[in-house]
């Protein structure tokens, strides 16, 4: 297993395809850096010495945490796409090339399947969690950290679950934030892995999980139908009454994706 995983993470992140994804998330990330951050930074002094007006600081302009983002709105719009892009089309390419068989003639094929799914999982994390860190470093590194005050250009409202903890711990939630939209995302990034074994193109397995994804952020709300997952992706944002929905997607998910490896393992069409 250890073997077989090694394999498929060097051929996950050490591809073009990876360094092509994470440069486009590092020019997404240093637009919202040039585009806010910088701007806010000259301009430090003049806030600074304006009565009544809050100093931003890094928990209010970094672009997880500032509600006007376009860099944020434009990742959490295509992280279940550009997670995909190094890794999904190796499944697939598997499959249609016939490389699966030479691998489970040699191994447990259970070993095989479960590998390529914990890589599509890591590949989705990393990504996503490359982004998110490096736009925090960023920013902290020219705002002050500041301490958030209830009501001053704050995301957290007081009937958010992290409102009250976003107040006091603001460090802590801020790592929350990244590594709940890490997994949340990467558990999305793996619907790839379902339907890579389904569909009979290689692009169409790379858009599988956005496709999905777009379809409840834009087709839903026009039948009435409510969205959660797109914006409870924002972790700080996420409202009480919104969790049980919320939470039932996931598990939704996670039961789509594990039925899918119980399924492909089982299948005897790869002997």
């Amino acid at each position: 297993m250890k073997v077989l995983l090694k394999i498929e993470l060097n051929r996950a992140f050490k591809n073009k395809w990876m360094y092509i994804t994470l440069l486009v998330c590092s020019v997404i990330v240093l637009y919202d850096i040039f585009k806010i951050v910088v701007p806010t930074r000259i301009a430090m002094e003049v806030y600074a010495n304006t009565w009544g007006y809050p100093v931003p600081n890094l928990y209010n302009q970094w672009m997880e945490l500032n509600n006007f983002s376009t860099a944020s709105k434009l990742l959490h719009f295509i992280f279940p796409l550009i997670i995909c892009i190094p890794y999904s089309m190796s499944i697939y390419s598997d499959v249609n090339s016939k490389y699966i068989y030479n691998i489970i003639v040699r191994t447990d094929k259970k070993k095989y399947f479960f590998s390529k799914l914990v890589t599509q999982f890591i590949v989705g994390f990393s990504v996503v969690m490359y982004t998110l860190l490096i736009s925090f470093l960023i920013t902290a590194t020219l705002l002050p950290a500041g301490e958030p005050f209830p009501g001053l250009q704050y995301v957290a409202g007081a009937n958010c679950i992290l409102g009250s903890l976003f107040y006091k711990l603001p460090l802590l939630v801020s790592v929350l934030i990244m590594i709940s939209e890490s997994v949340l995302f990467s558990i999305i990034g793996c619907l790839s892995y379902t339907f890579a074994y389904l569909l009979g193109n290689g692009v169409m397995v790379i858009v599988s999980a956005f496709t999905l994804y777009f379809f409840e952020e834009v087709v839903m709300p026009l039948v009435g139908a409510k969205n959660p997952m797109l914006a409870c992706s924002y972790l700080i944002q996420l409202t009480g009454d919104s969790v049980p929905m919320f939470l039932m997607e996931i598990a939704a998910l996670l039961i789509t994706i594990i039925c899918s490896y119980f399924i492909r393992r089982r299948k005897t069409d790869e002997l």
